[in-house]
């Protein structure tokens, strides 16, 4: 599944400051270390160590340091947070800790720029200016109409997917499948597991690639393709947890990849 997610090309030519048809950018990174706190939600879901909550908040917060962007893509994960910490059955007194906890680790590693932008300009997404229908919450000169013209602005389609040489055909097609089969095989079989929150944590995890592509599509206001590598690294996601239950899955990507492998190395 790791092979067939970083063998996408667009991803591996932008890795290799080789674009395809950009300059490249922090979106890799952006997406590991978004990954990277969906890993130590996973670990503090499971164990709630103190140390689980710190990592958690220092990779979220490097997340949100990278580009204003992610703190719209960090929304879904600080719902699963929250909920994963209101359903422990510790003591209020720990819940806040804790809580406080992986704020202060937020802040120390991704709120410099906020806190600066803040200091300076009353804006901490400043160029941005922030819009909630038609109400200015922070004033900026970098607003939707400016979005809209900006070299960046591509309009994307979901079906545009299909045809950008940037990204995996066969892949993209069993991810659509394989996400499909997951649904059924959630309503038609029980999870069973030794840990009970796992059974929401999994319905979580489910969710993600079709609300980071909502954000894909509604929130960001130039939808420009650097940005599906988060919807399509939740997919994988997804897909793994699927191959929990069926291990033909990762055979049938596996020889998926191969053409689109085989692609991306004549592009780099």
């Amino acid at each position: 599944l790791t092979c067939s997610f970083v063998s996408t090309p667009y991803l591996m030519t932008q890795g290799f400051s080789l674009p395809i048809d950009q300059t490249t950018s922090n979106d890799i990174s952006t997406t590991a270390v978004f990954l990277l706190s969906i890993y130590f939600l996973t670990r503090l879901n499971c164990d709630p160590r103190w140390i689980n909550f710190a990592f958690f908040g220092m990779a979220t917060g490097v997340f949100i340091g990278t580009k204003y962007i992610s703190i719209l893509f960090c929304i879904p994960v600080l719902i699963g947070f929250l909920f994963i910490l209101l359903r422990s059955h510790e003591s209020f007194r720990h819940k806040s800790l804790k809580l406080t906890l992986s704020s202060l680790s937020i802040l120390v590693f991704g709120g410099f720029s906020y806190i600066r932008n803040i200091a300076s300009t009353g804006n901490p997404f400043f160029p941005a200016q922030v819009q909630i229908k038609g109400l200015t919450l922070f004033q900026g000169f970098y607003g939707k109409n400016r979005f809209s013209t900006s070299p960046f602005y591509t309009n994307f389609k979901l079906s545009d997917a299909l045809v950008h040489p940037g990204f995996n055909k066969a892949t993209l097609i069993i991810l659509i499948l394989g996400i499909s089969l997951y649904f059924i095989t959630m309503l038609r079989k029980r999870t069973d597991y030794t840990i009970p929150t796992f059974r929401y944590f999994e319905t979580f995890l489910l969710s993600l690639p079709a609300v980071t592509m909502a954000i894909f599509f509604f929130l960001i206001p130039y939808r420009n393709y650097r940005f599906l590598f988060i919807p399509i690294g939740c997919s994988y996601l997804v897909l793994g947890l699927l191959n929990r239950r069926s291990k033909k899955i990762s055979w049938i990507l596996g020889l998926a990849m191969v053409p689109d492998i085989f692609r991306s190395c004549v592009l780099a």
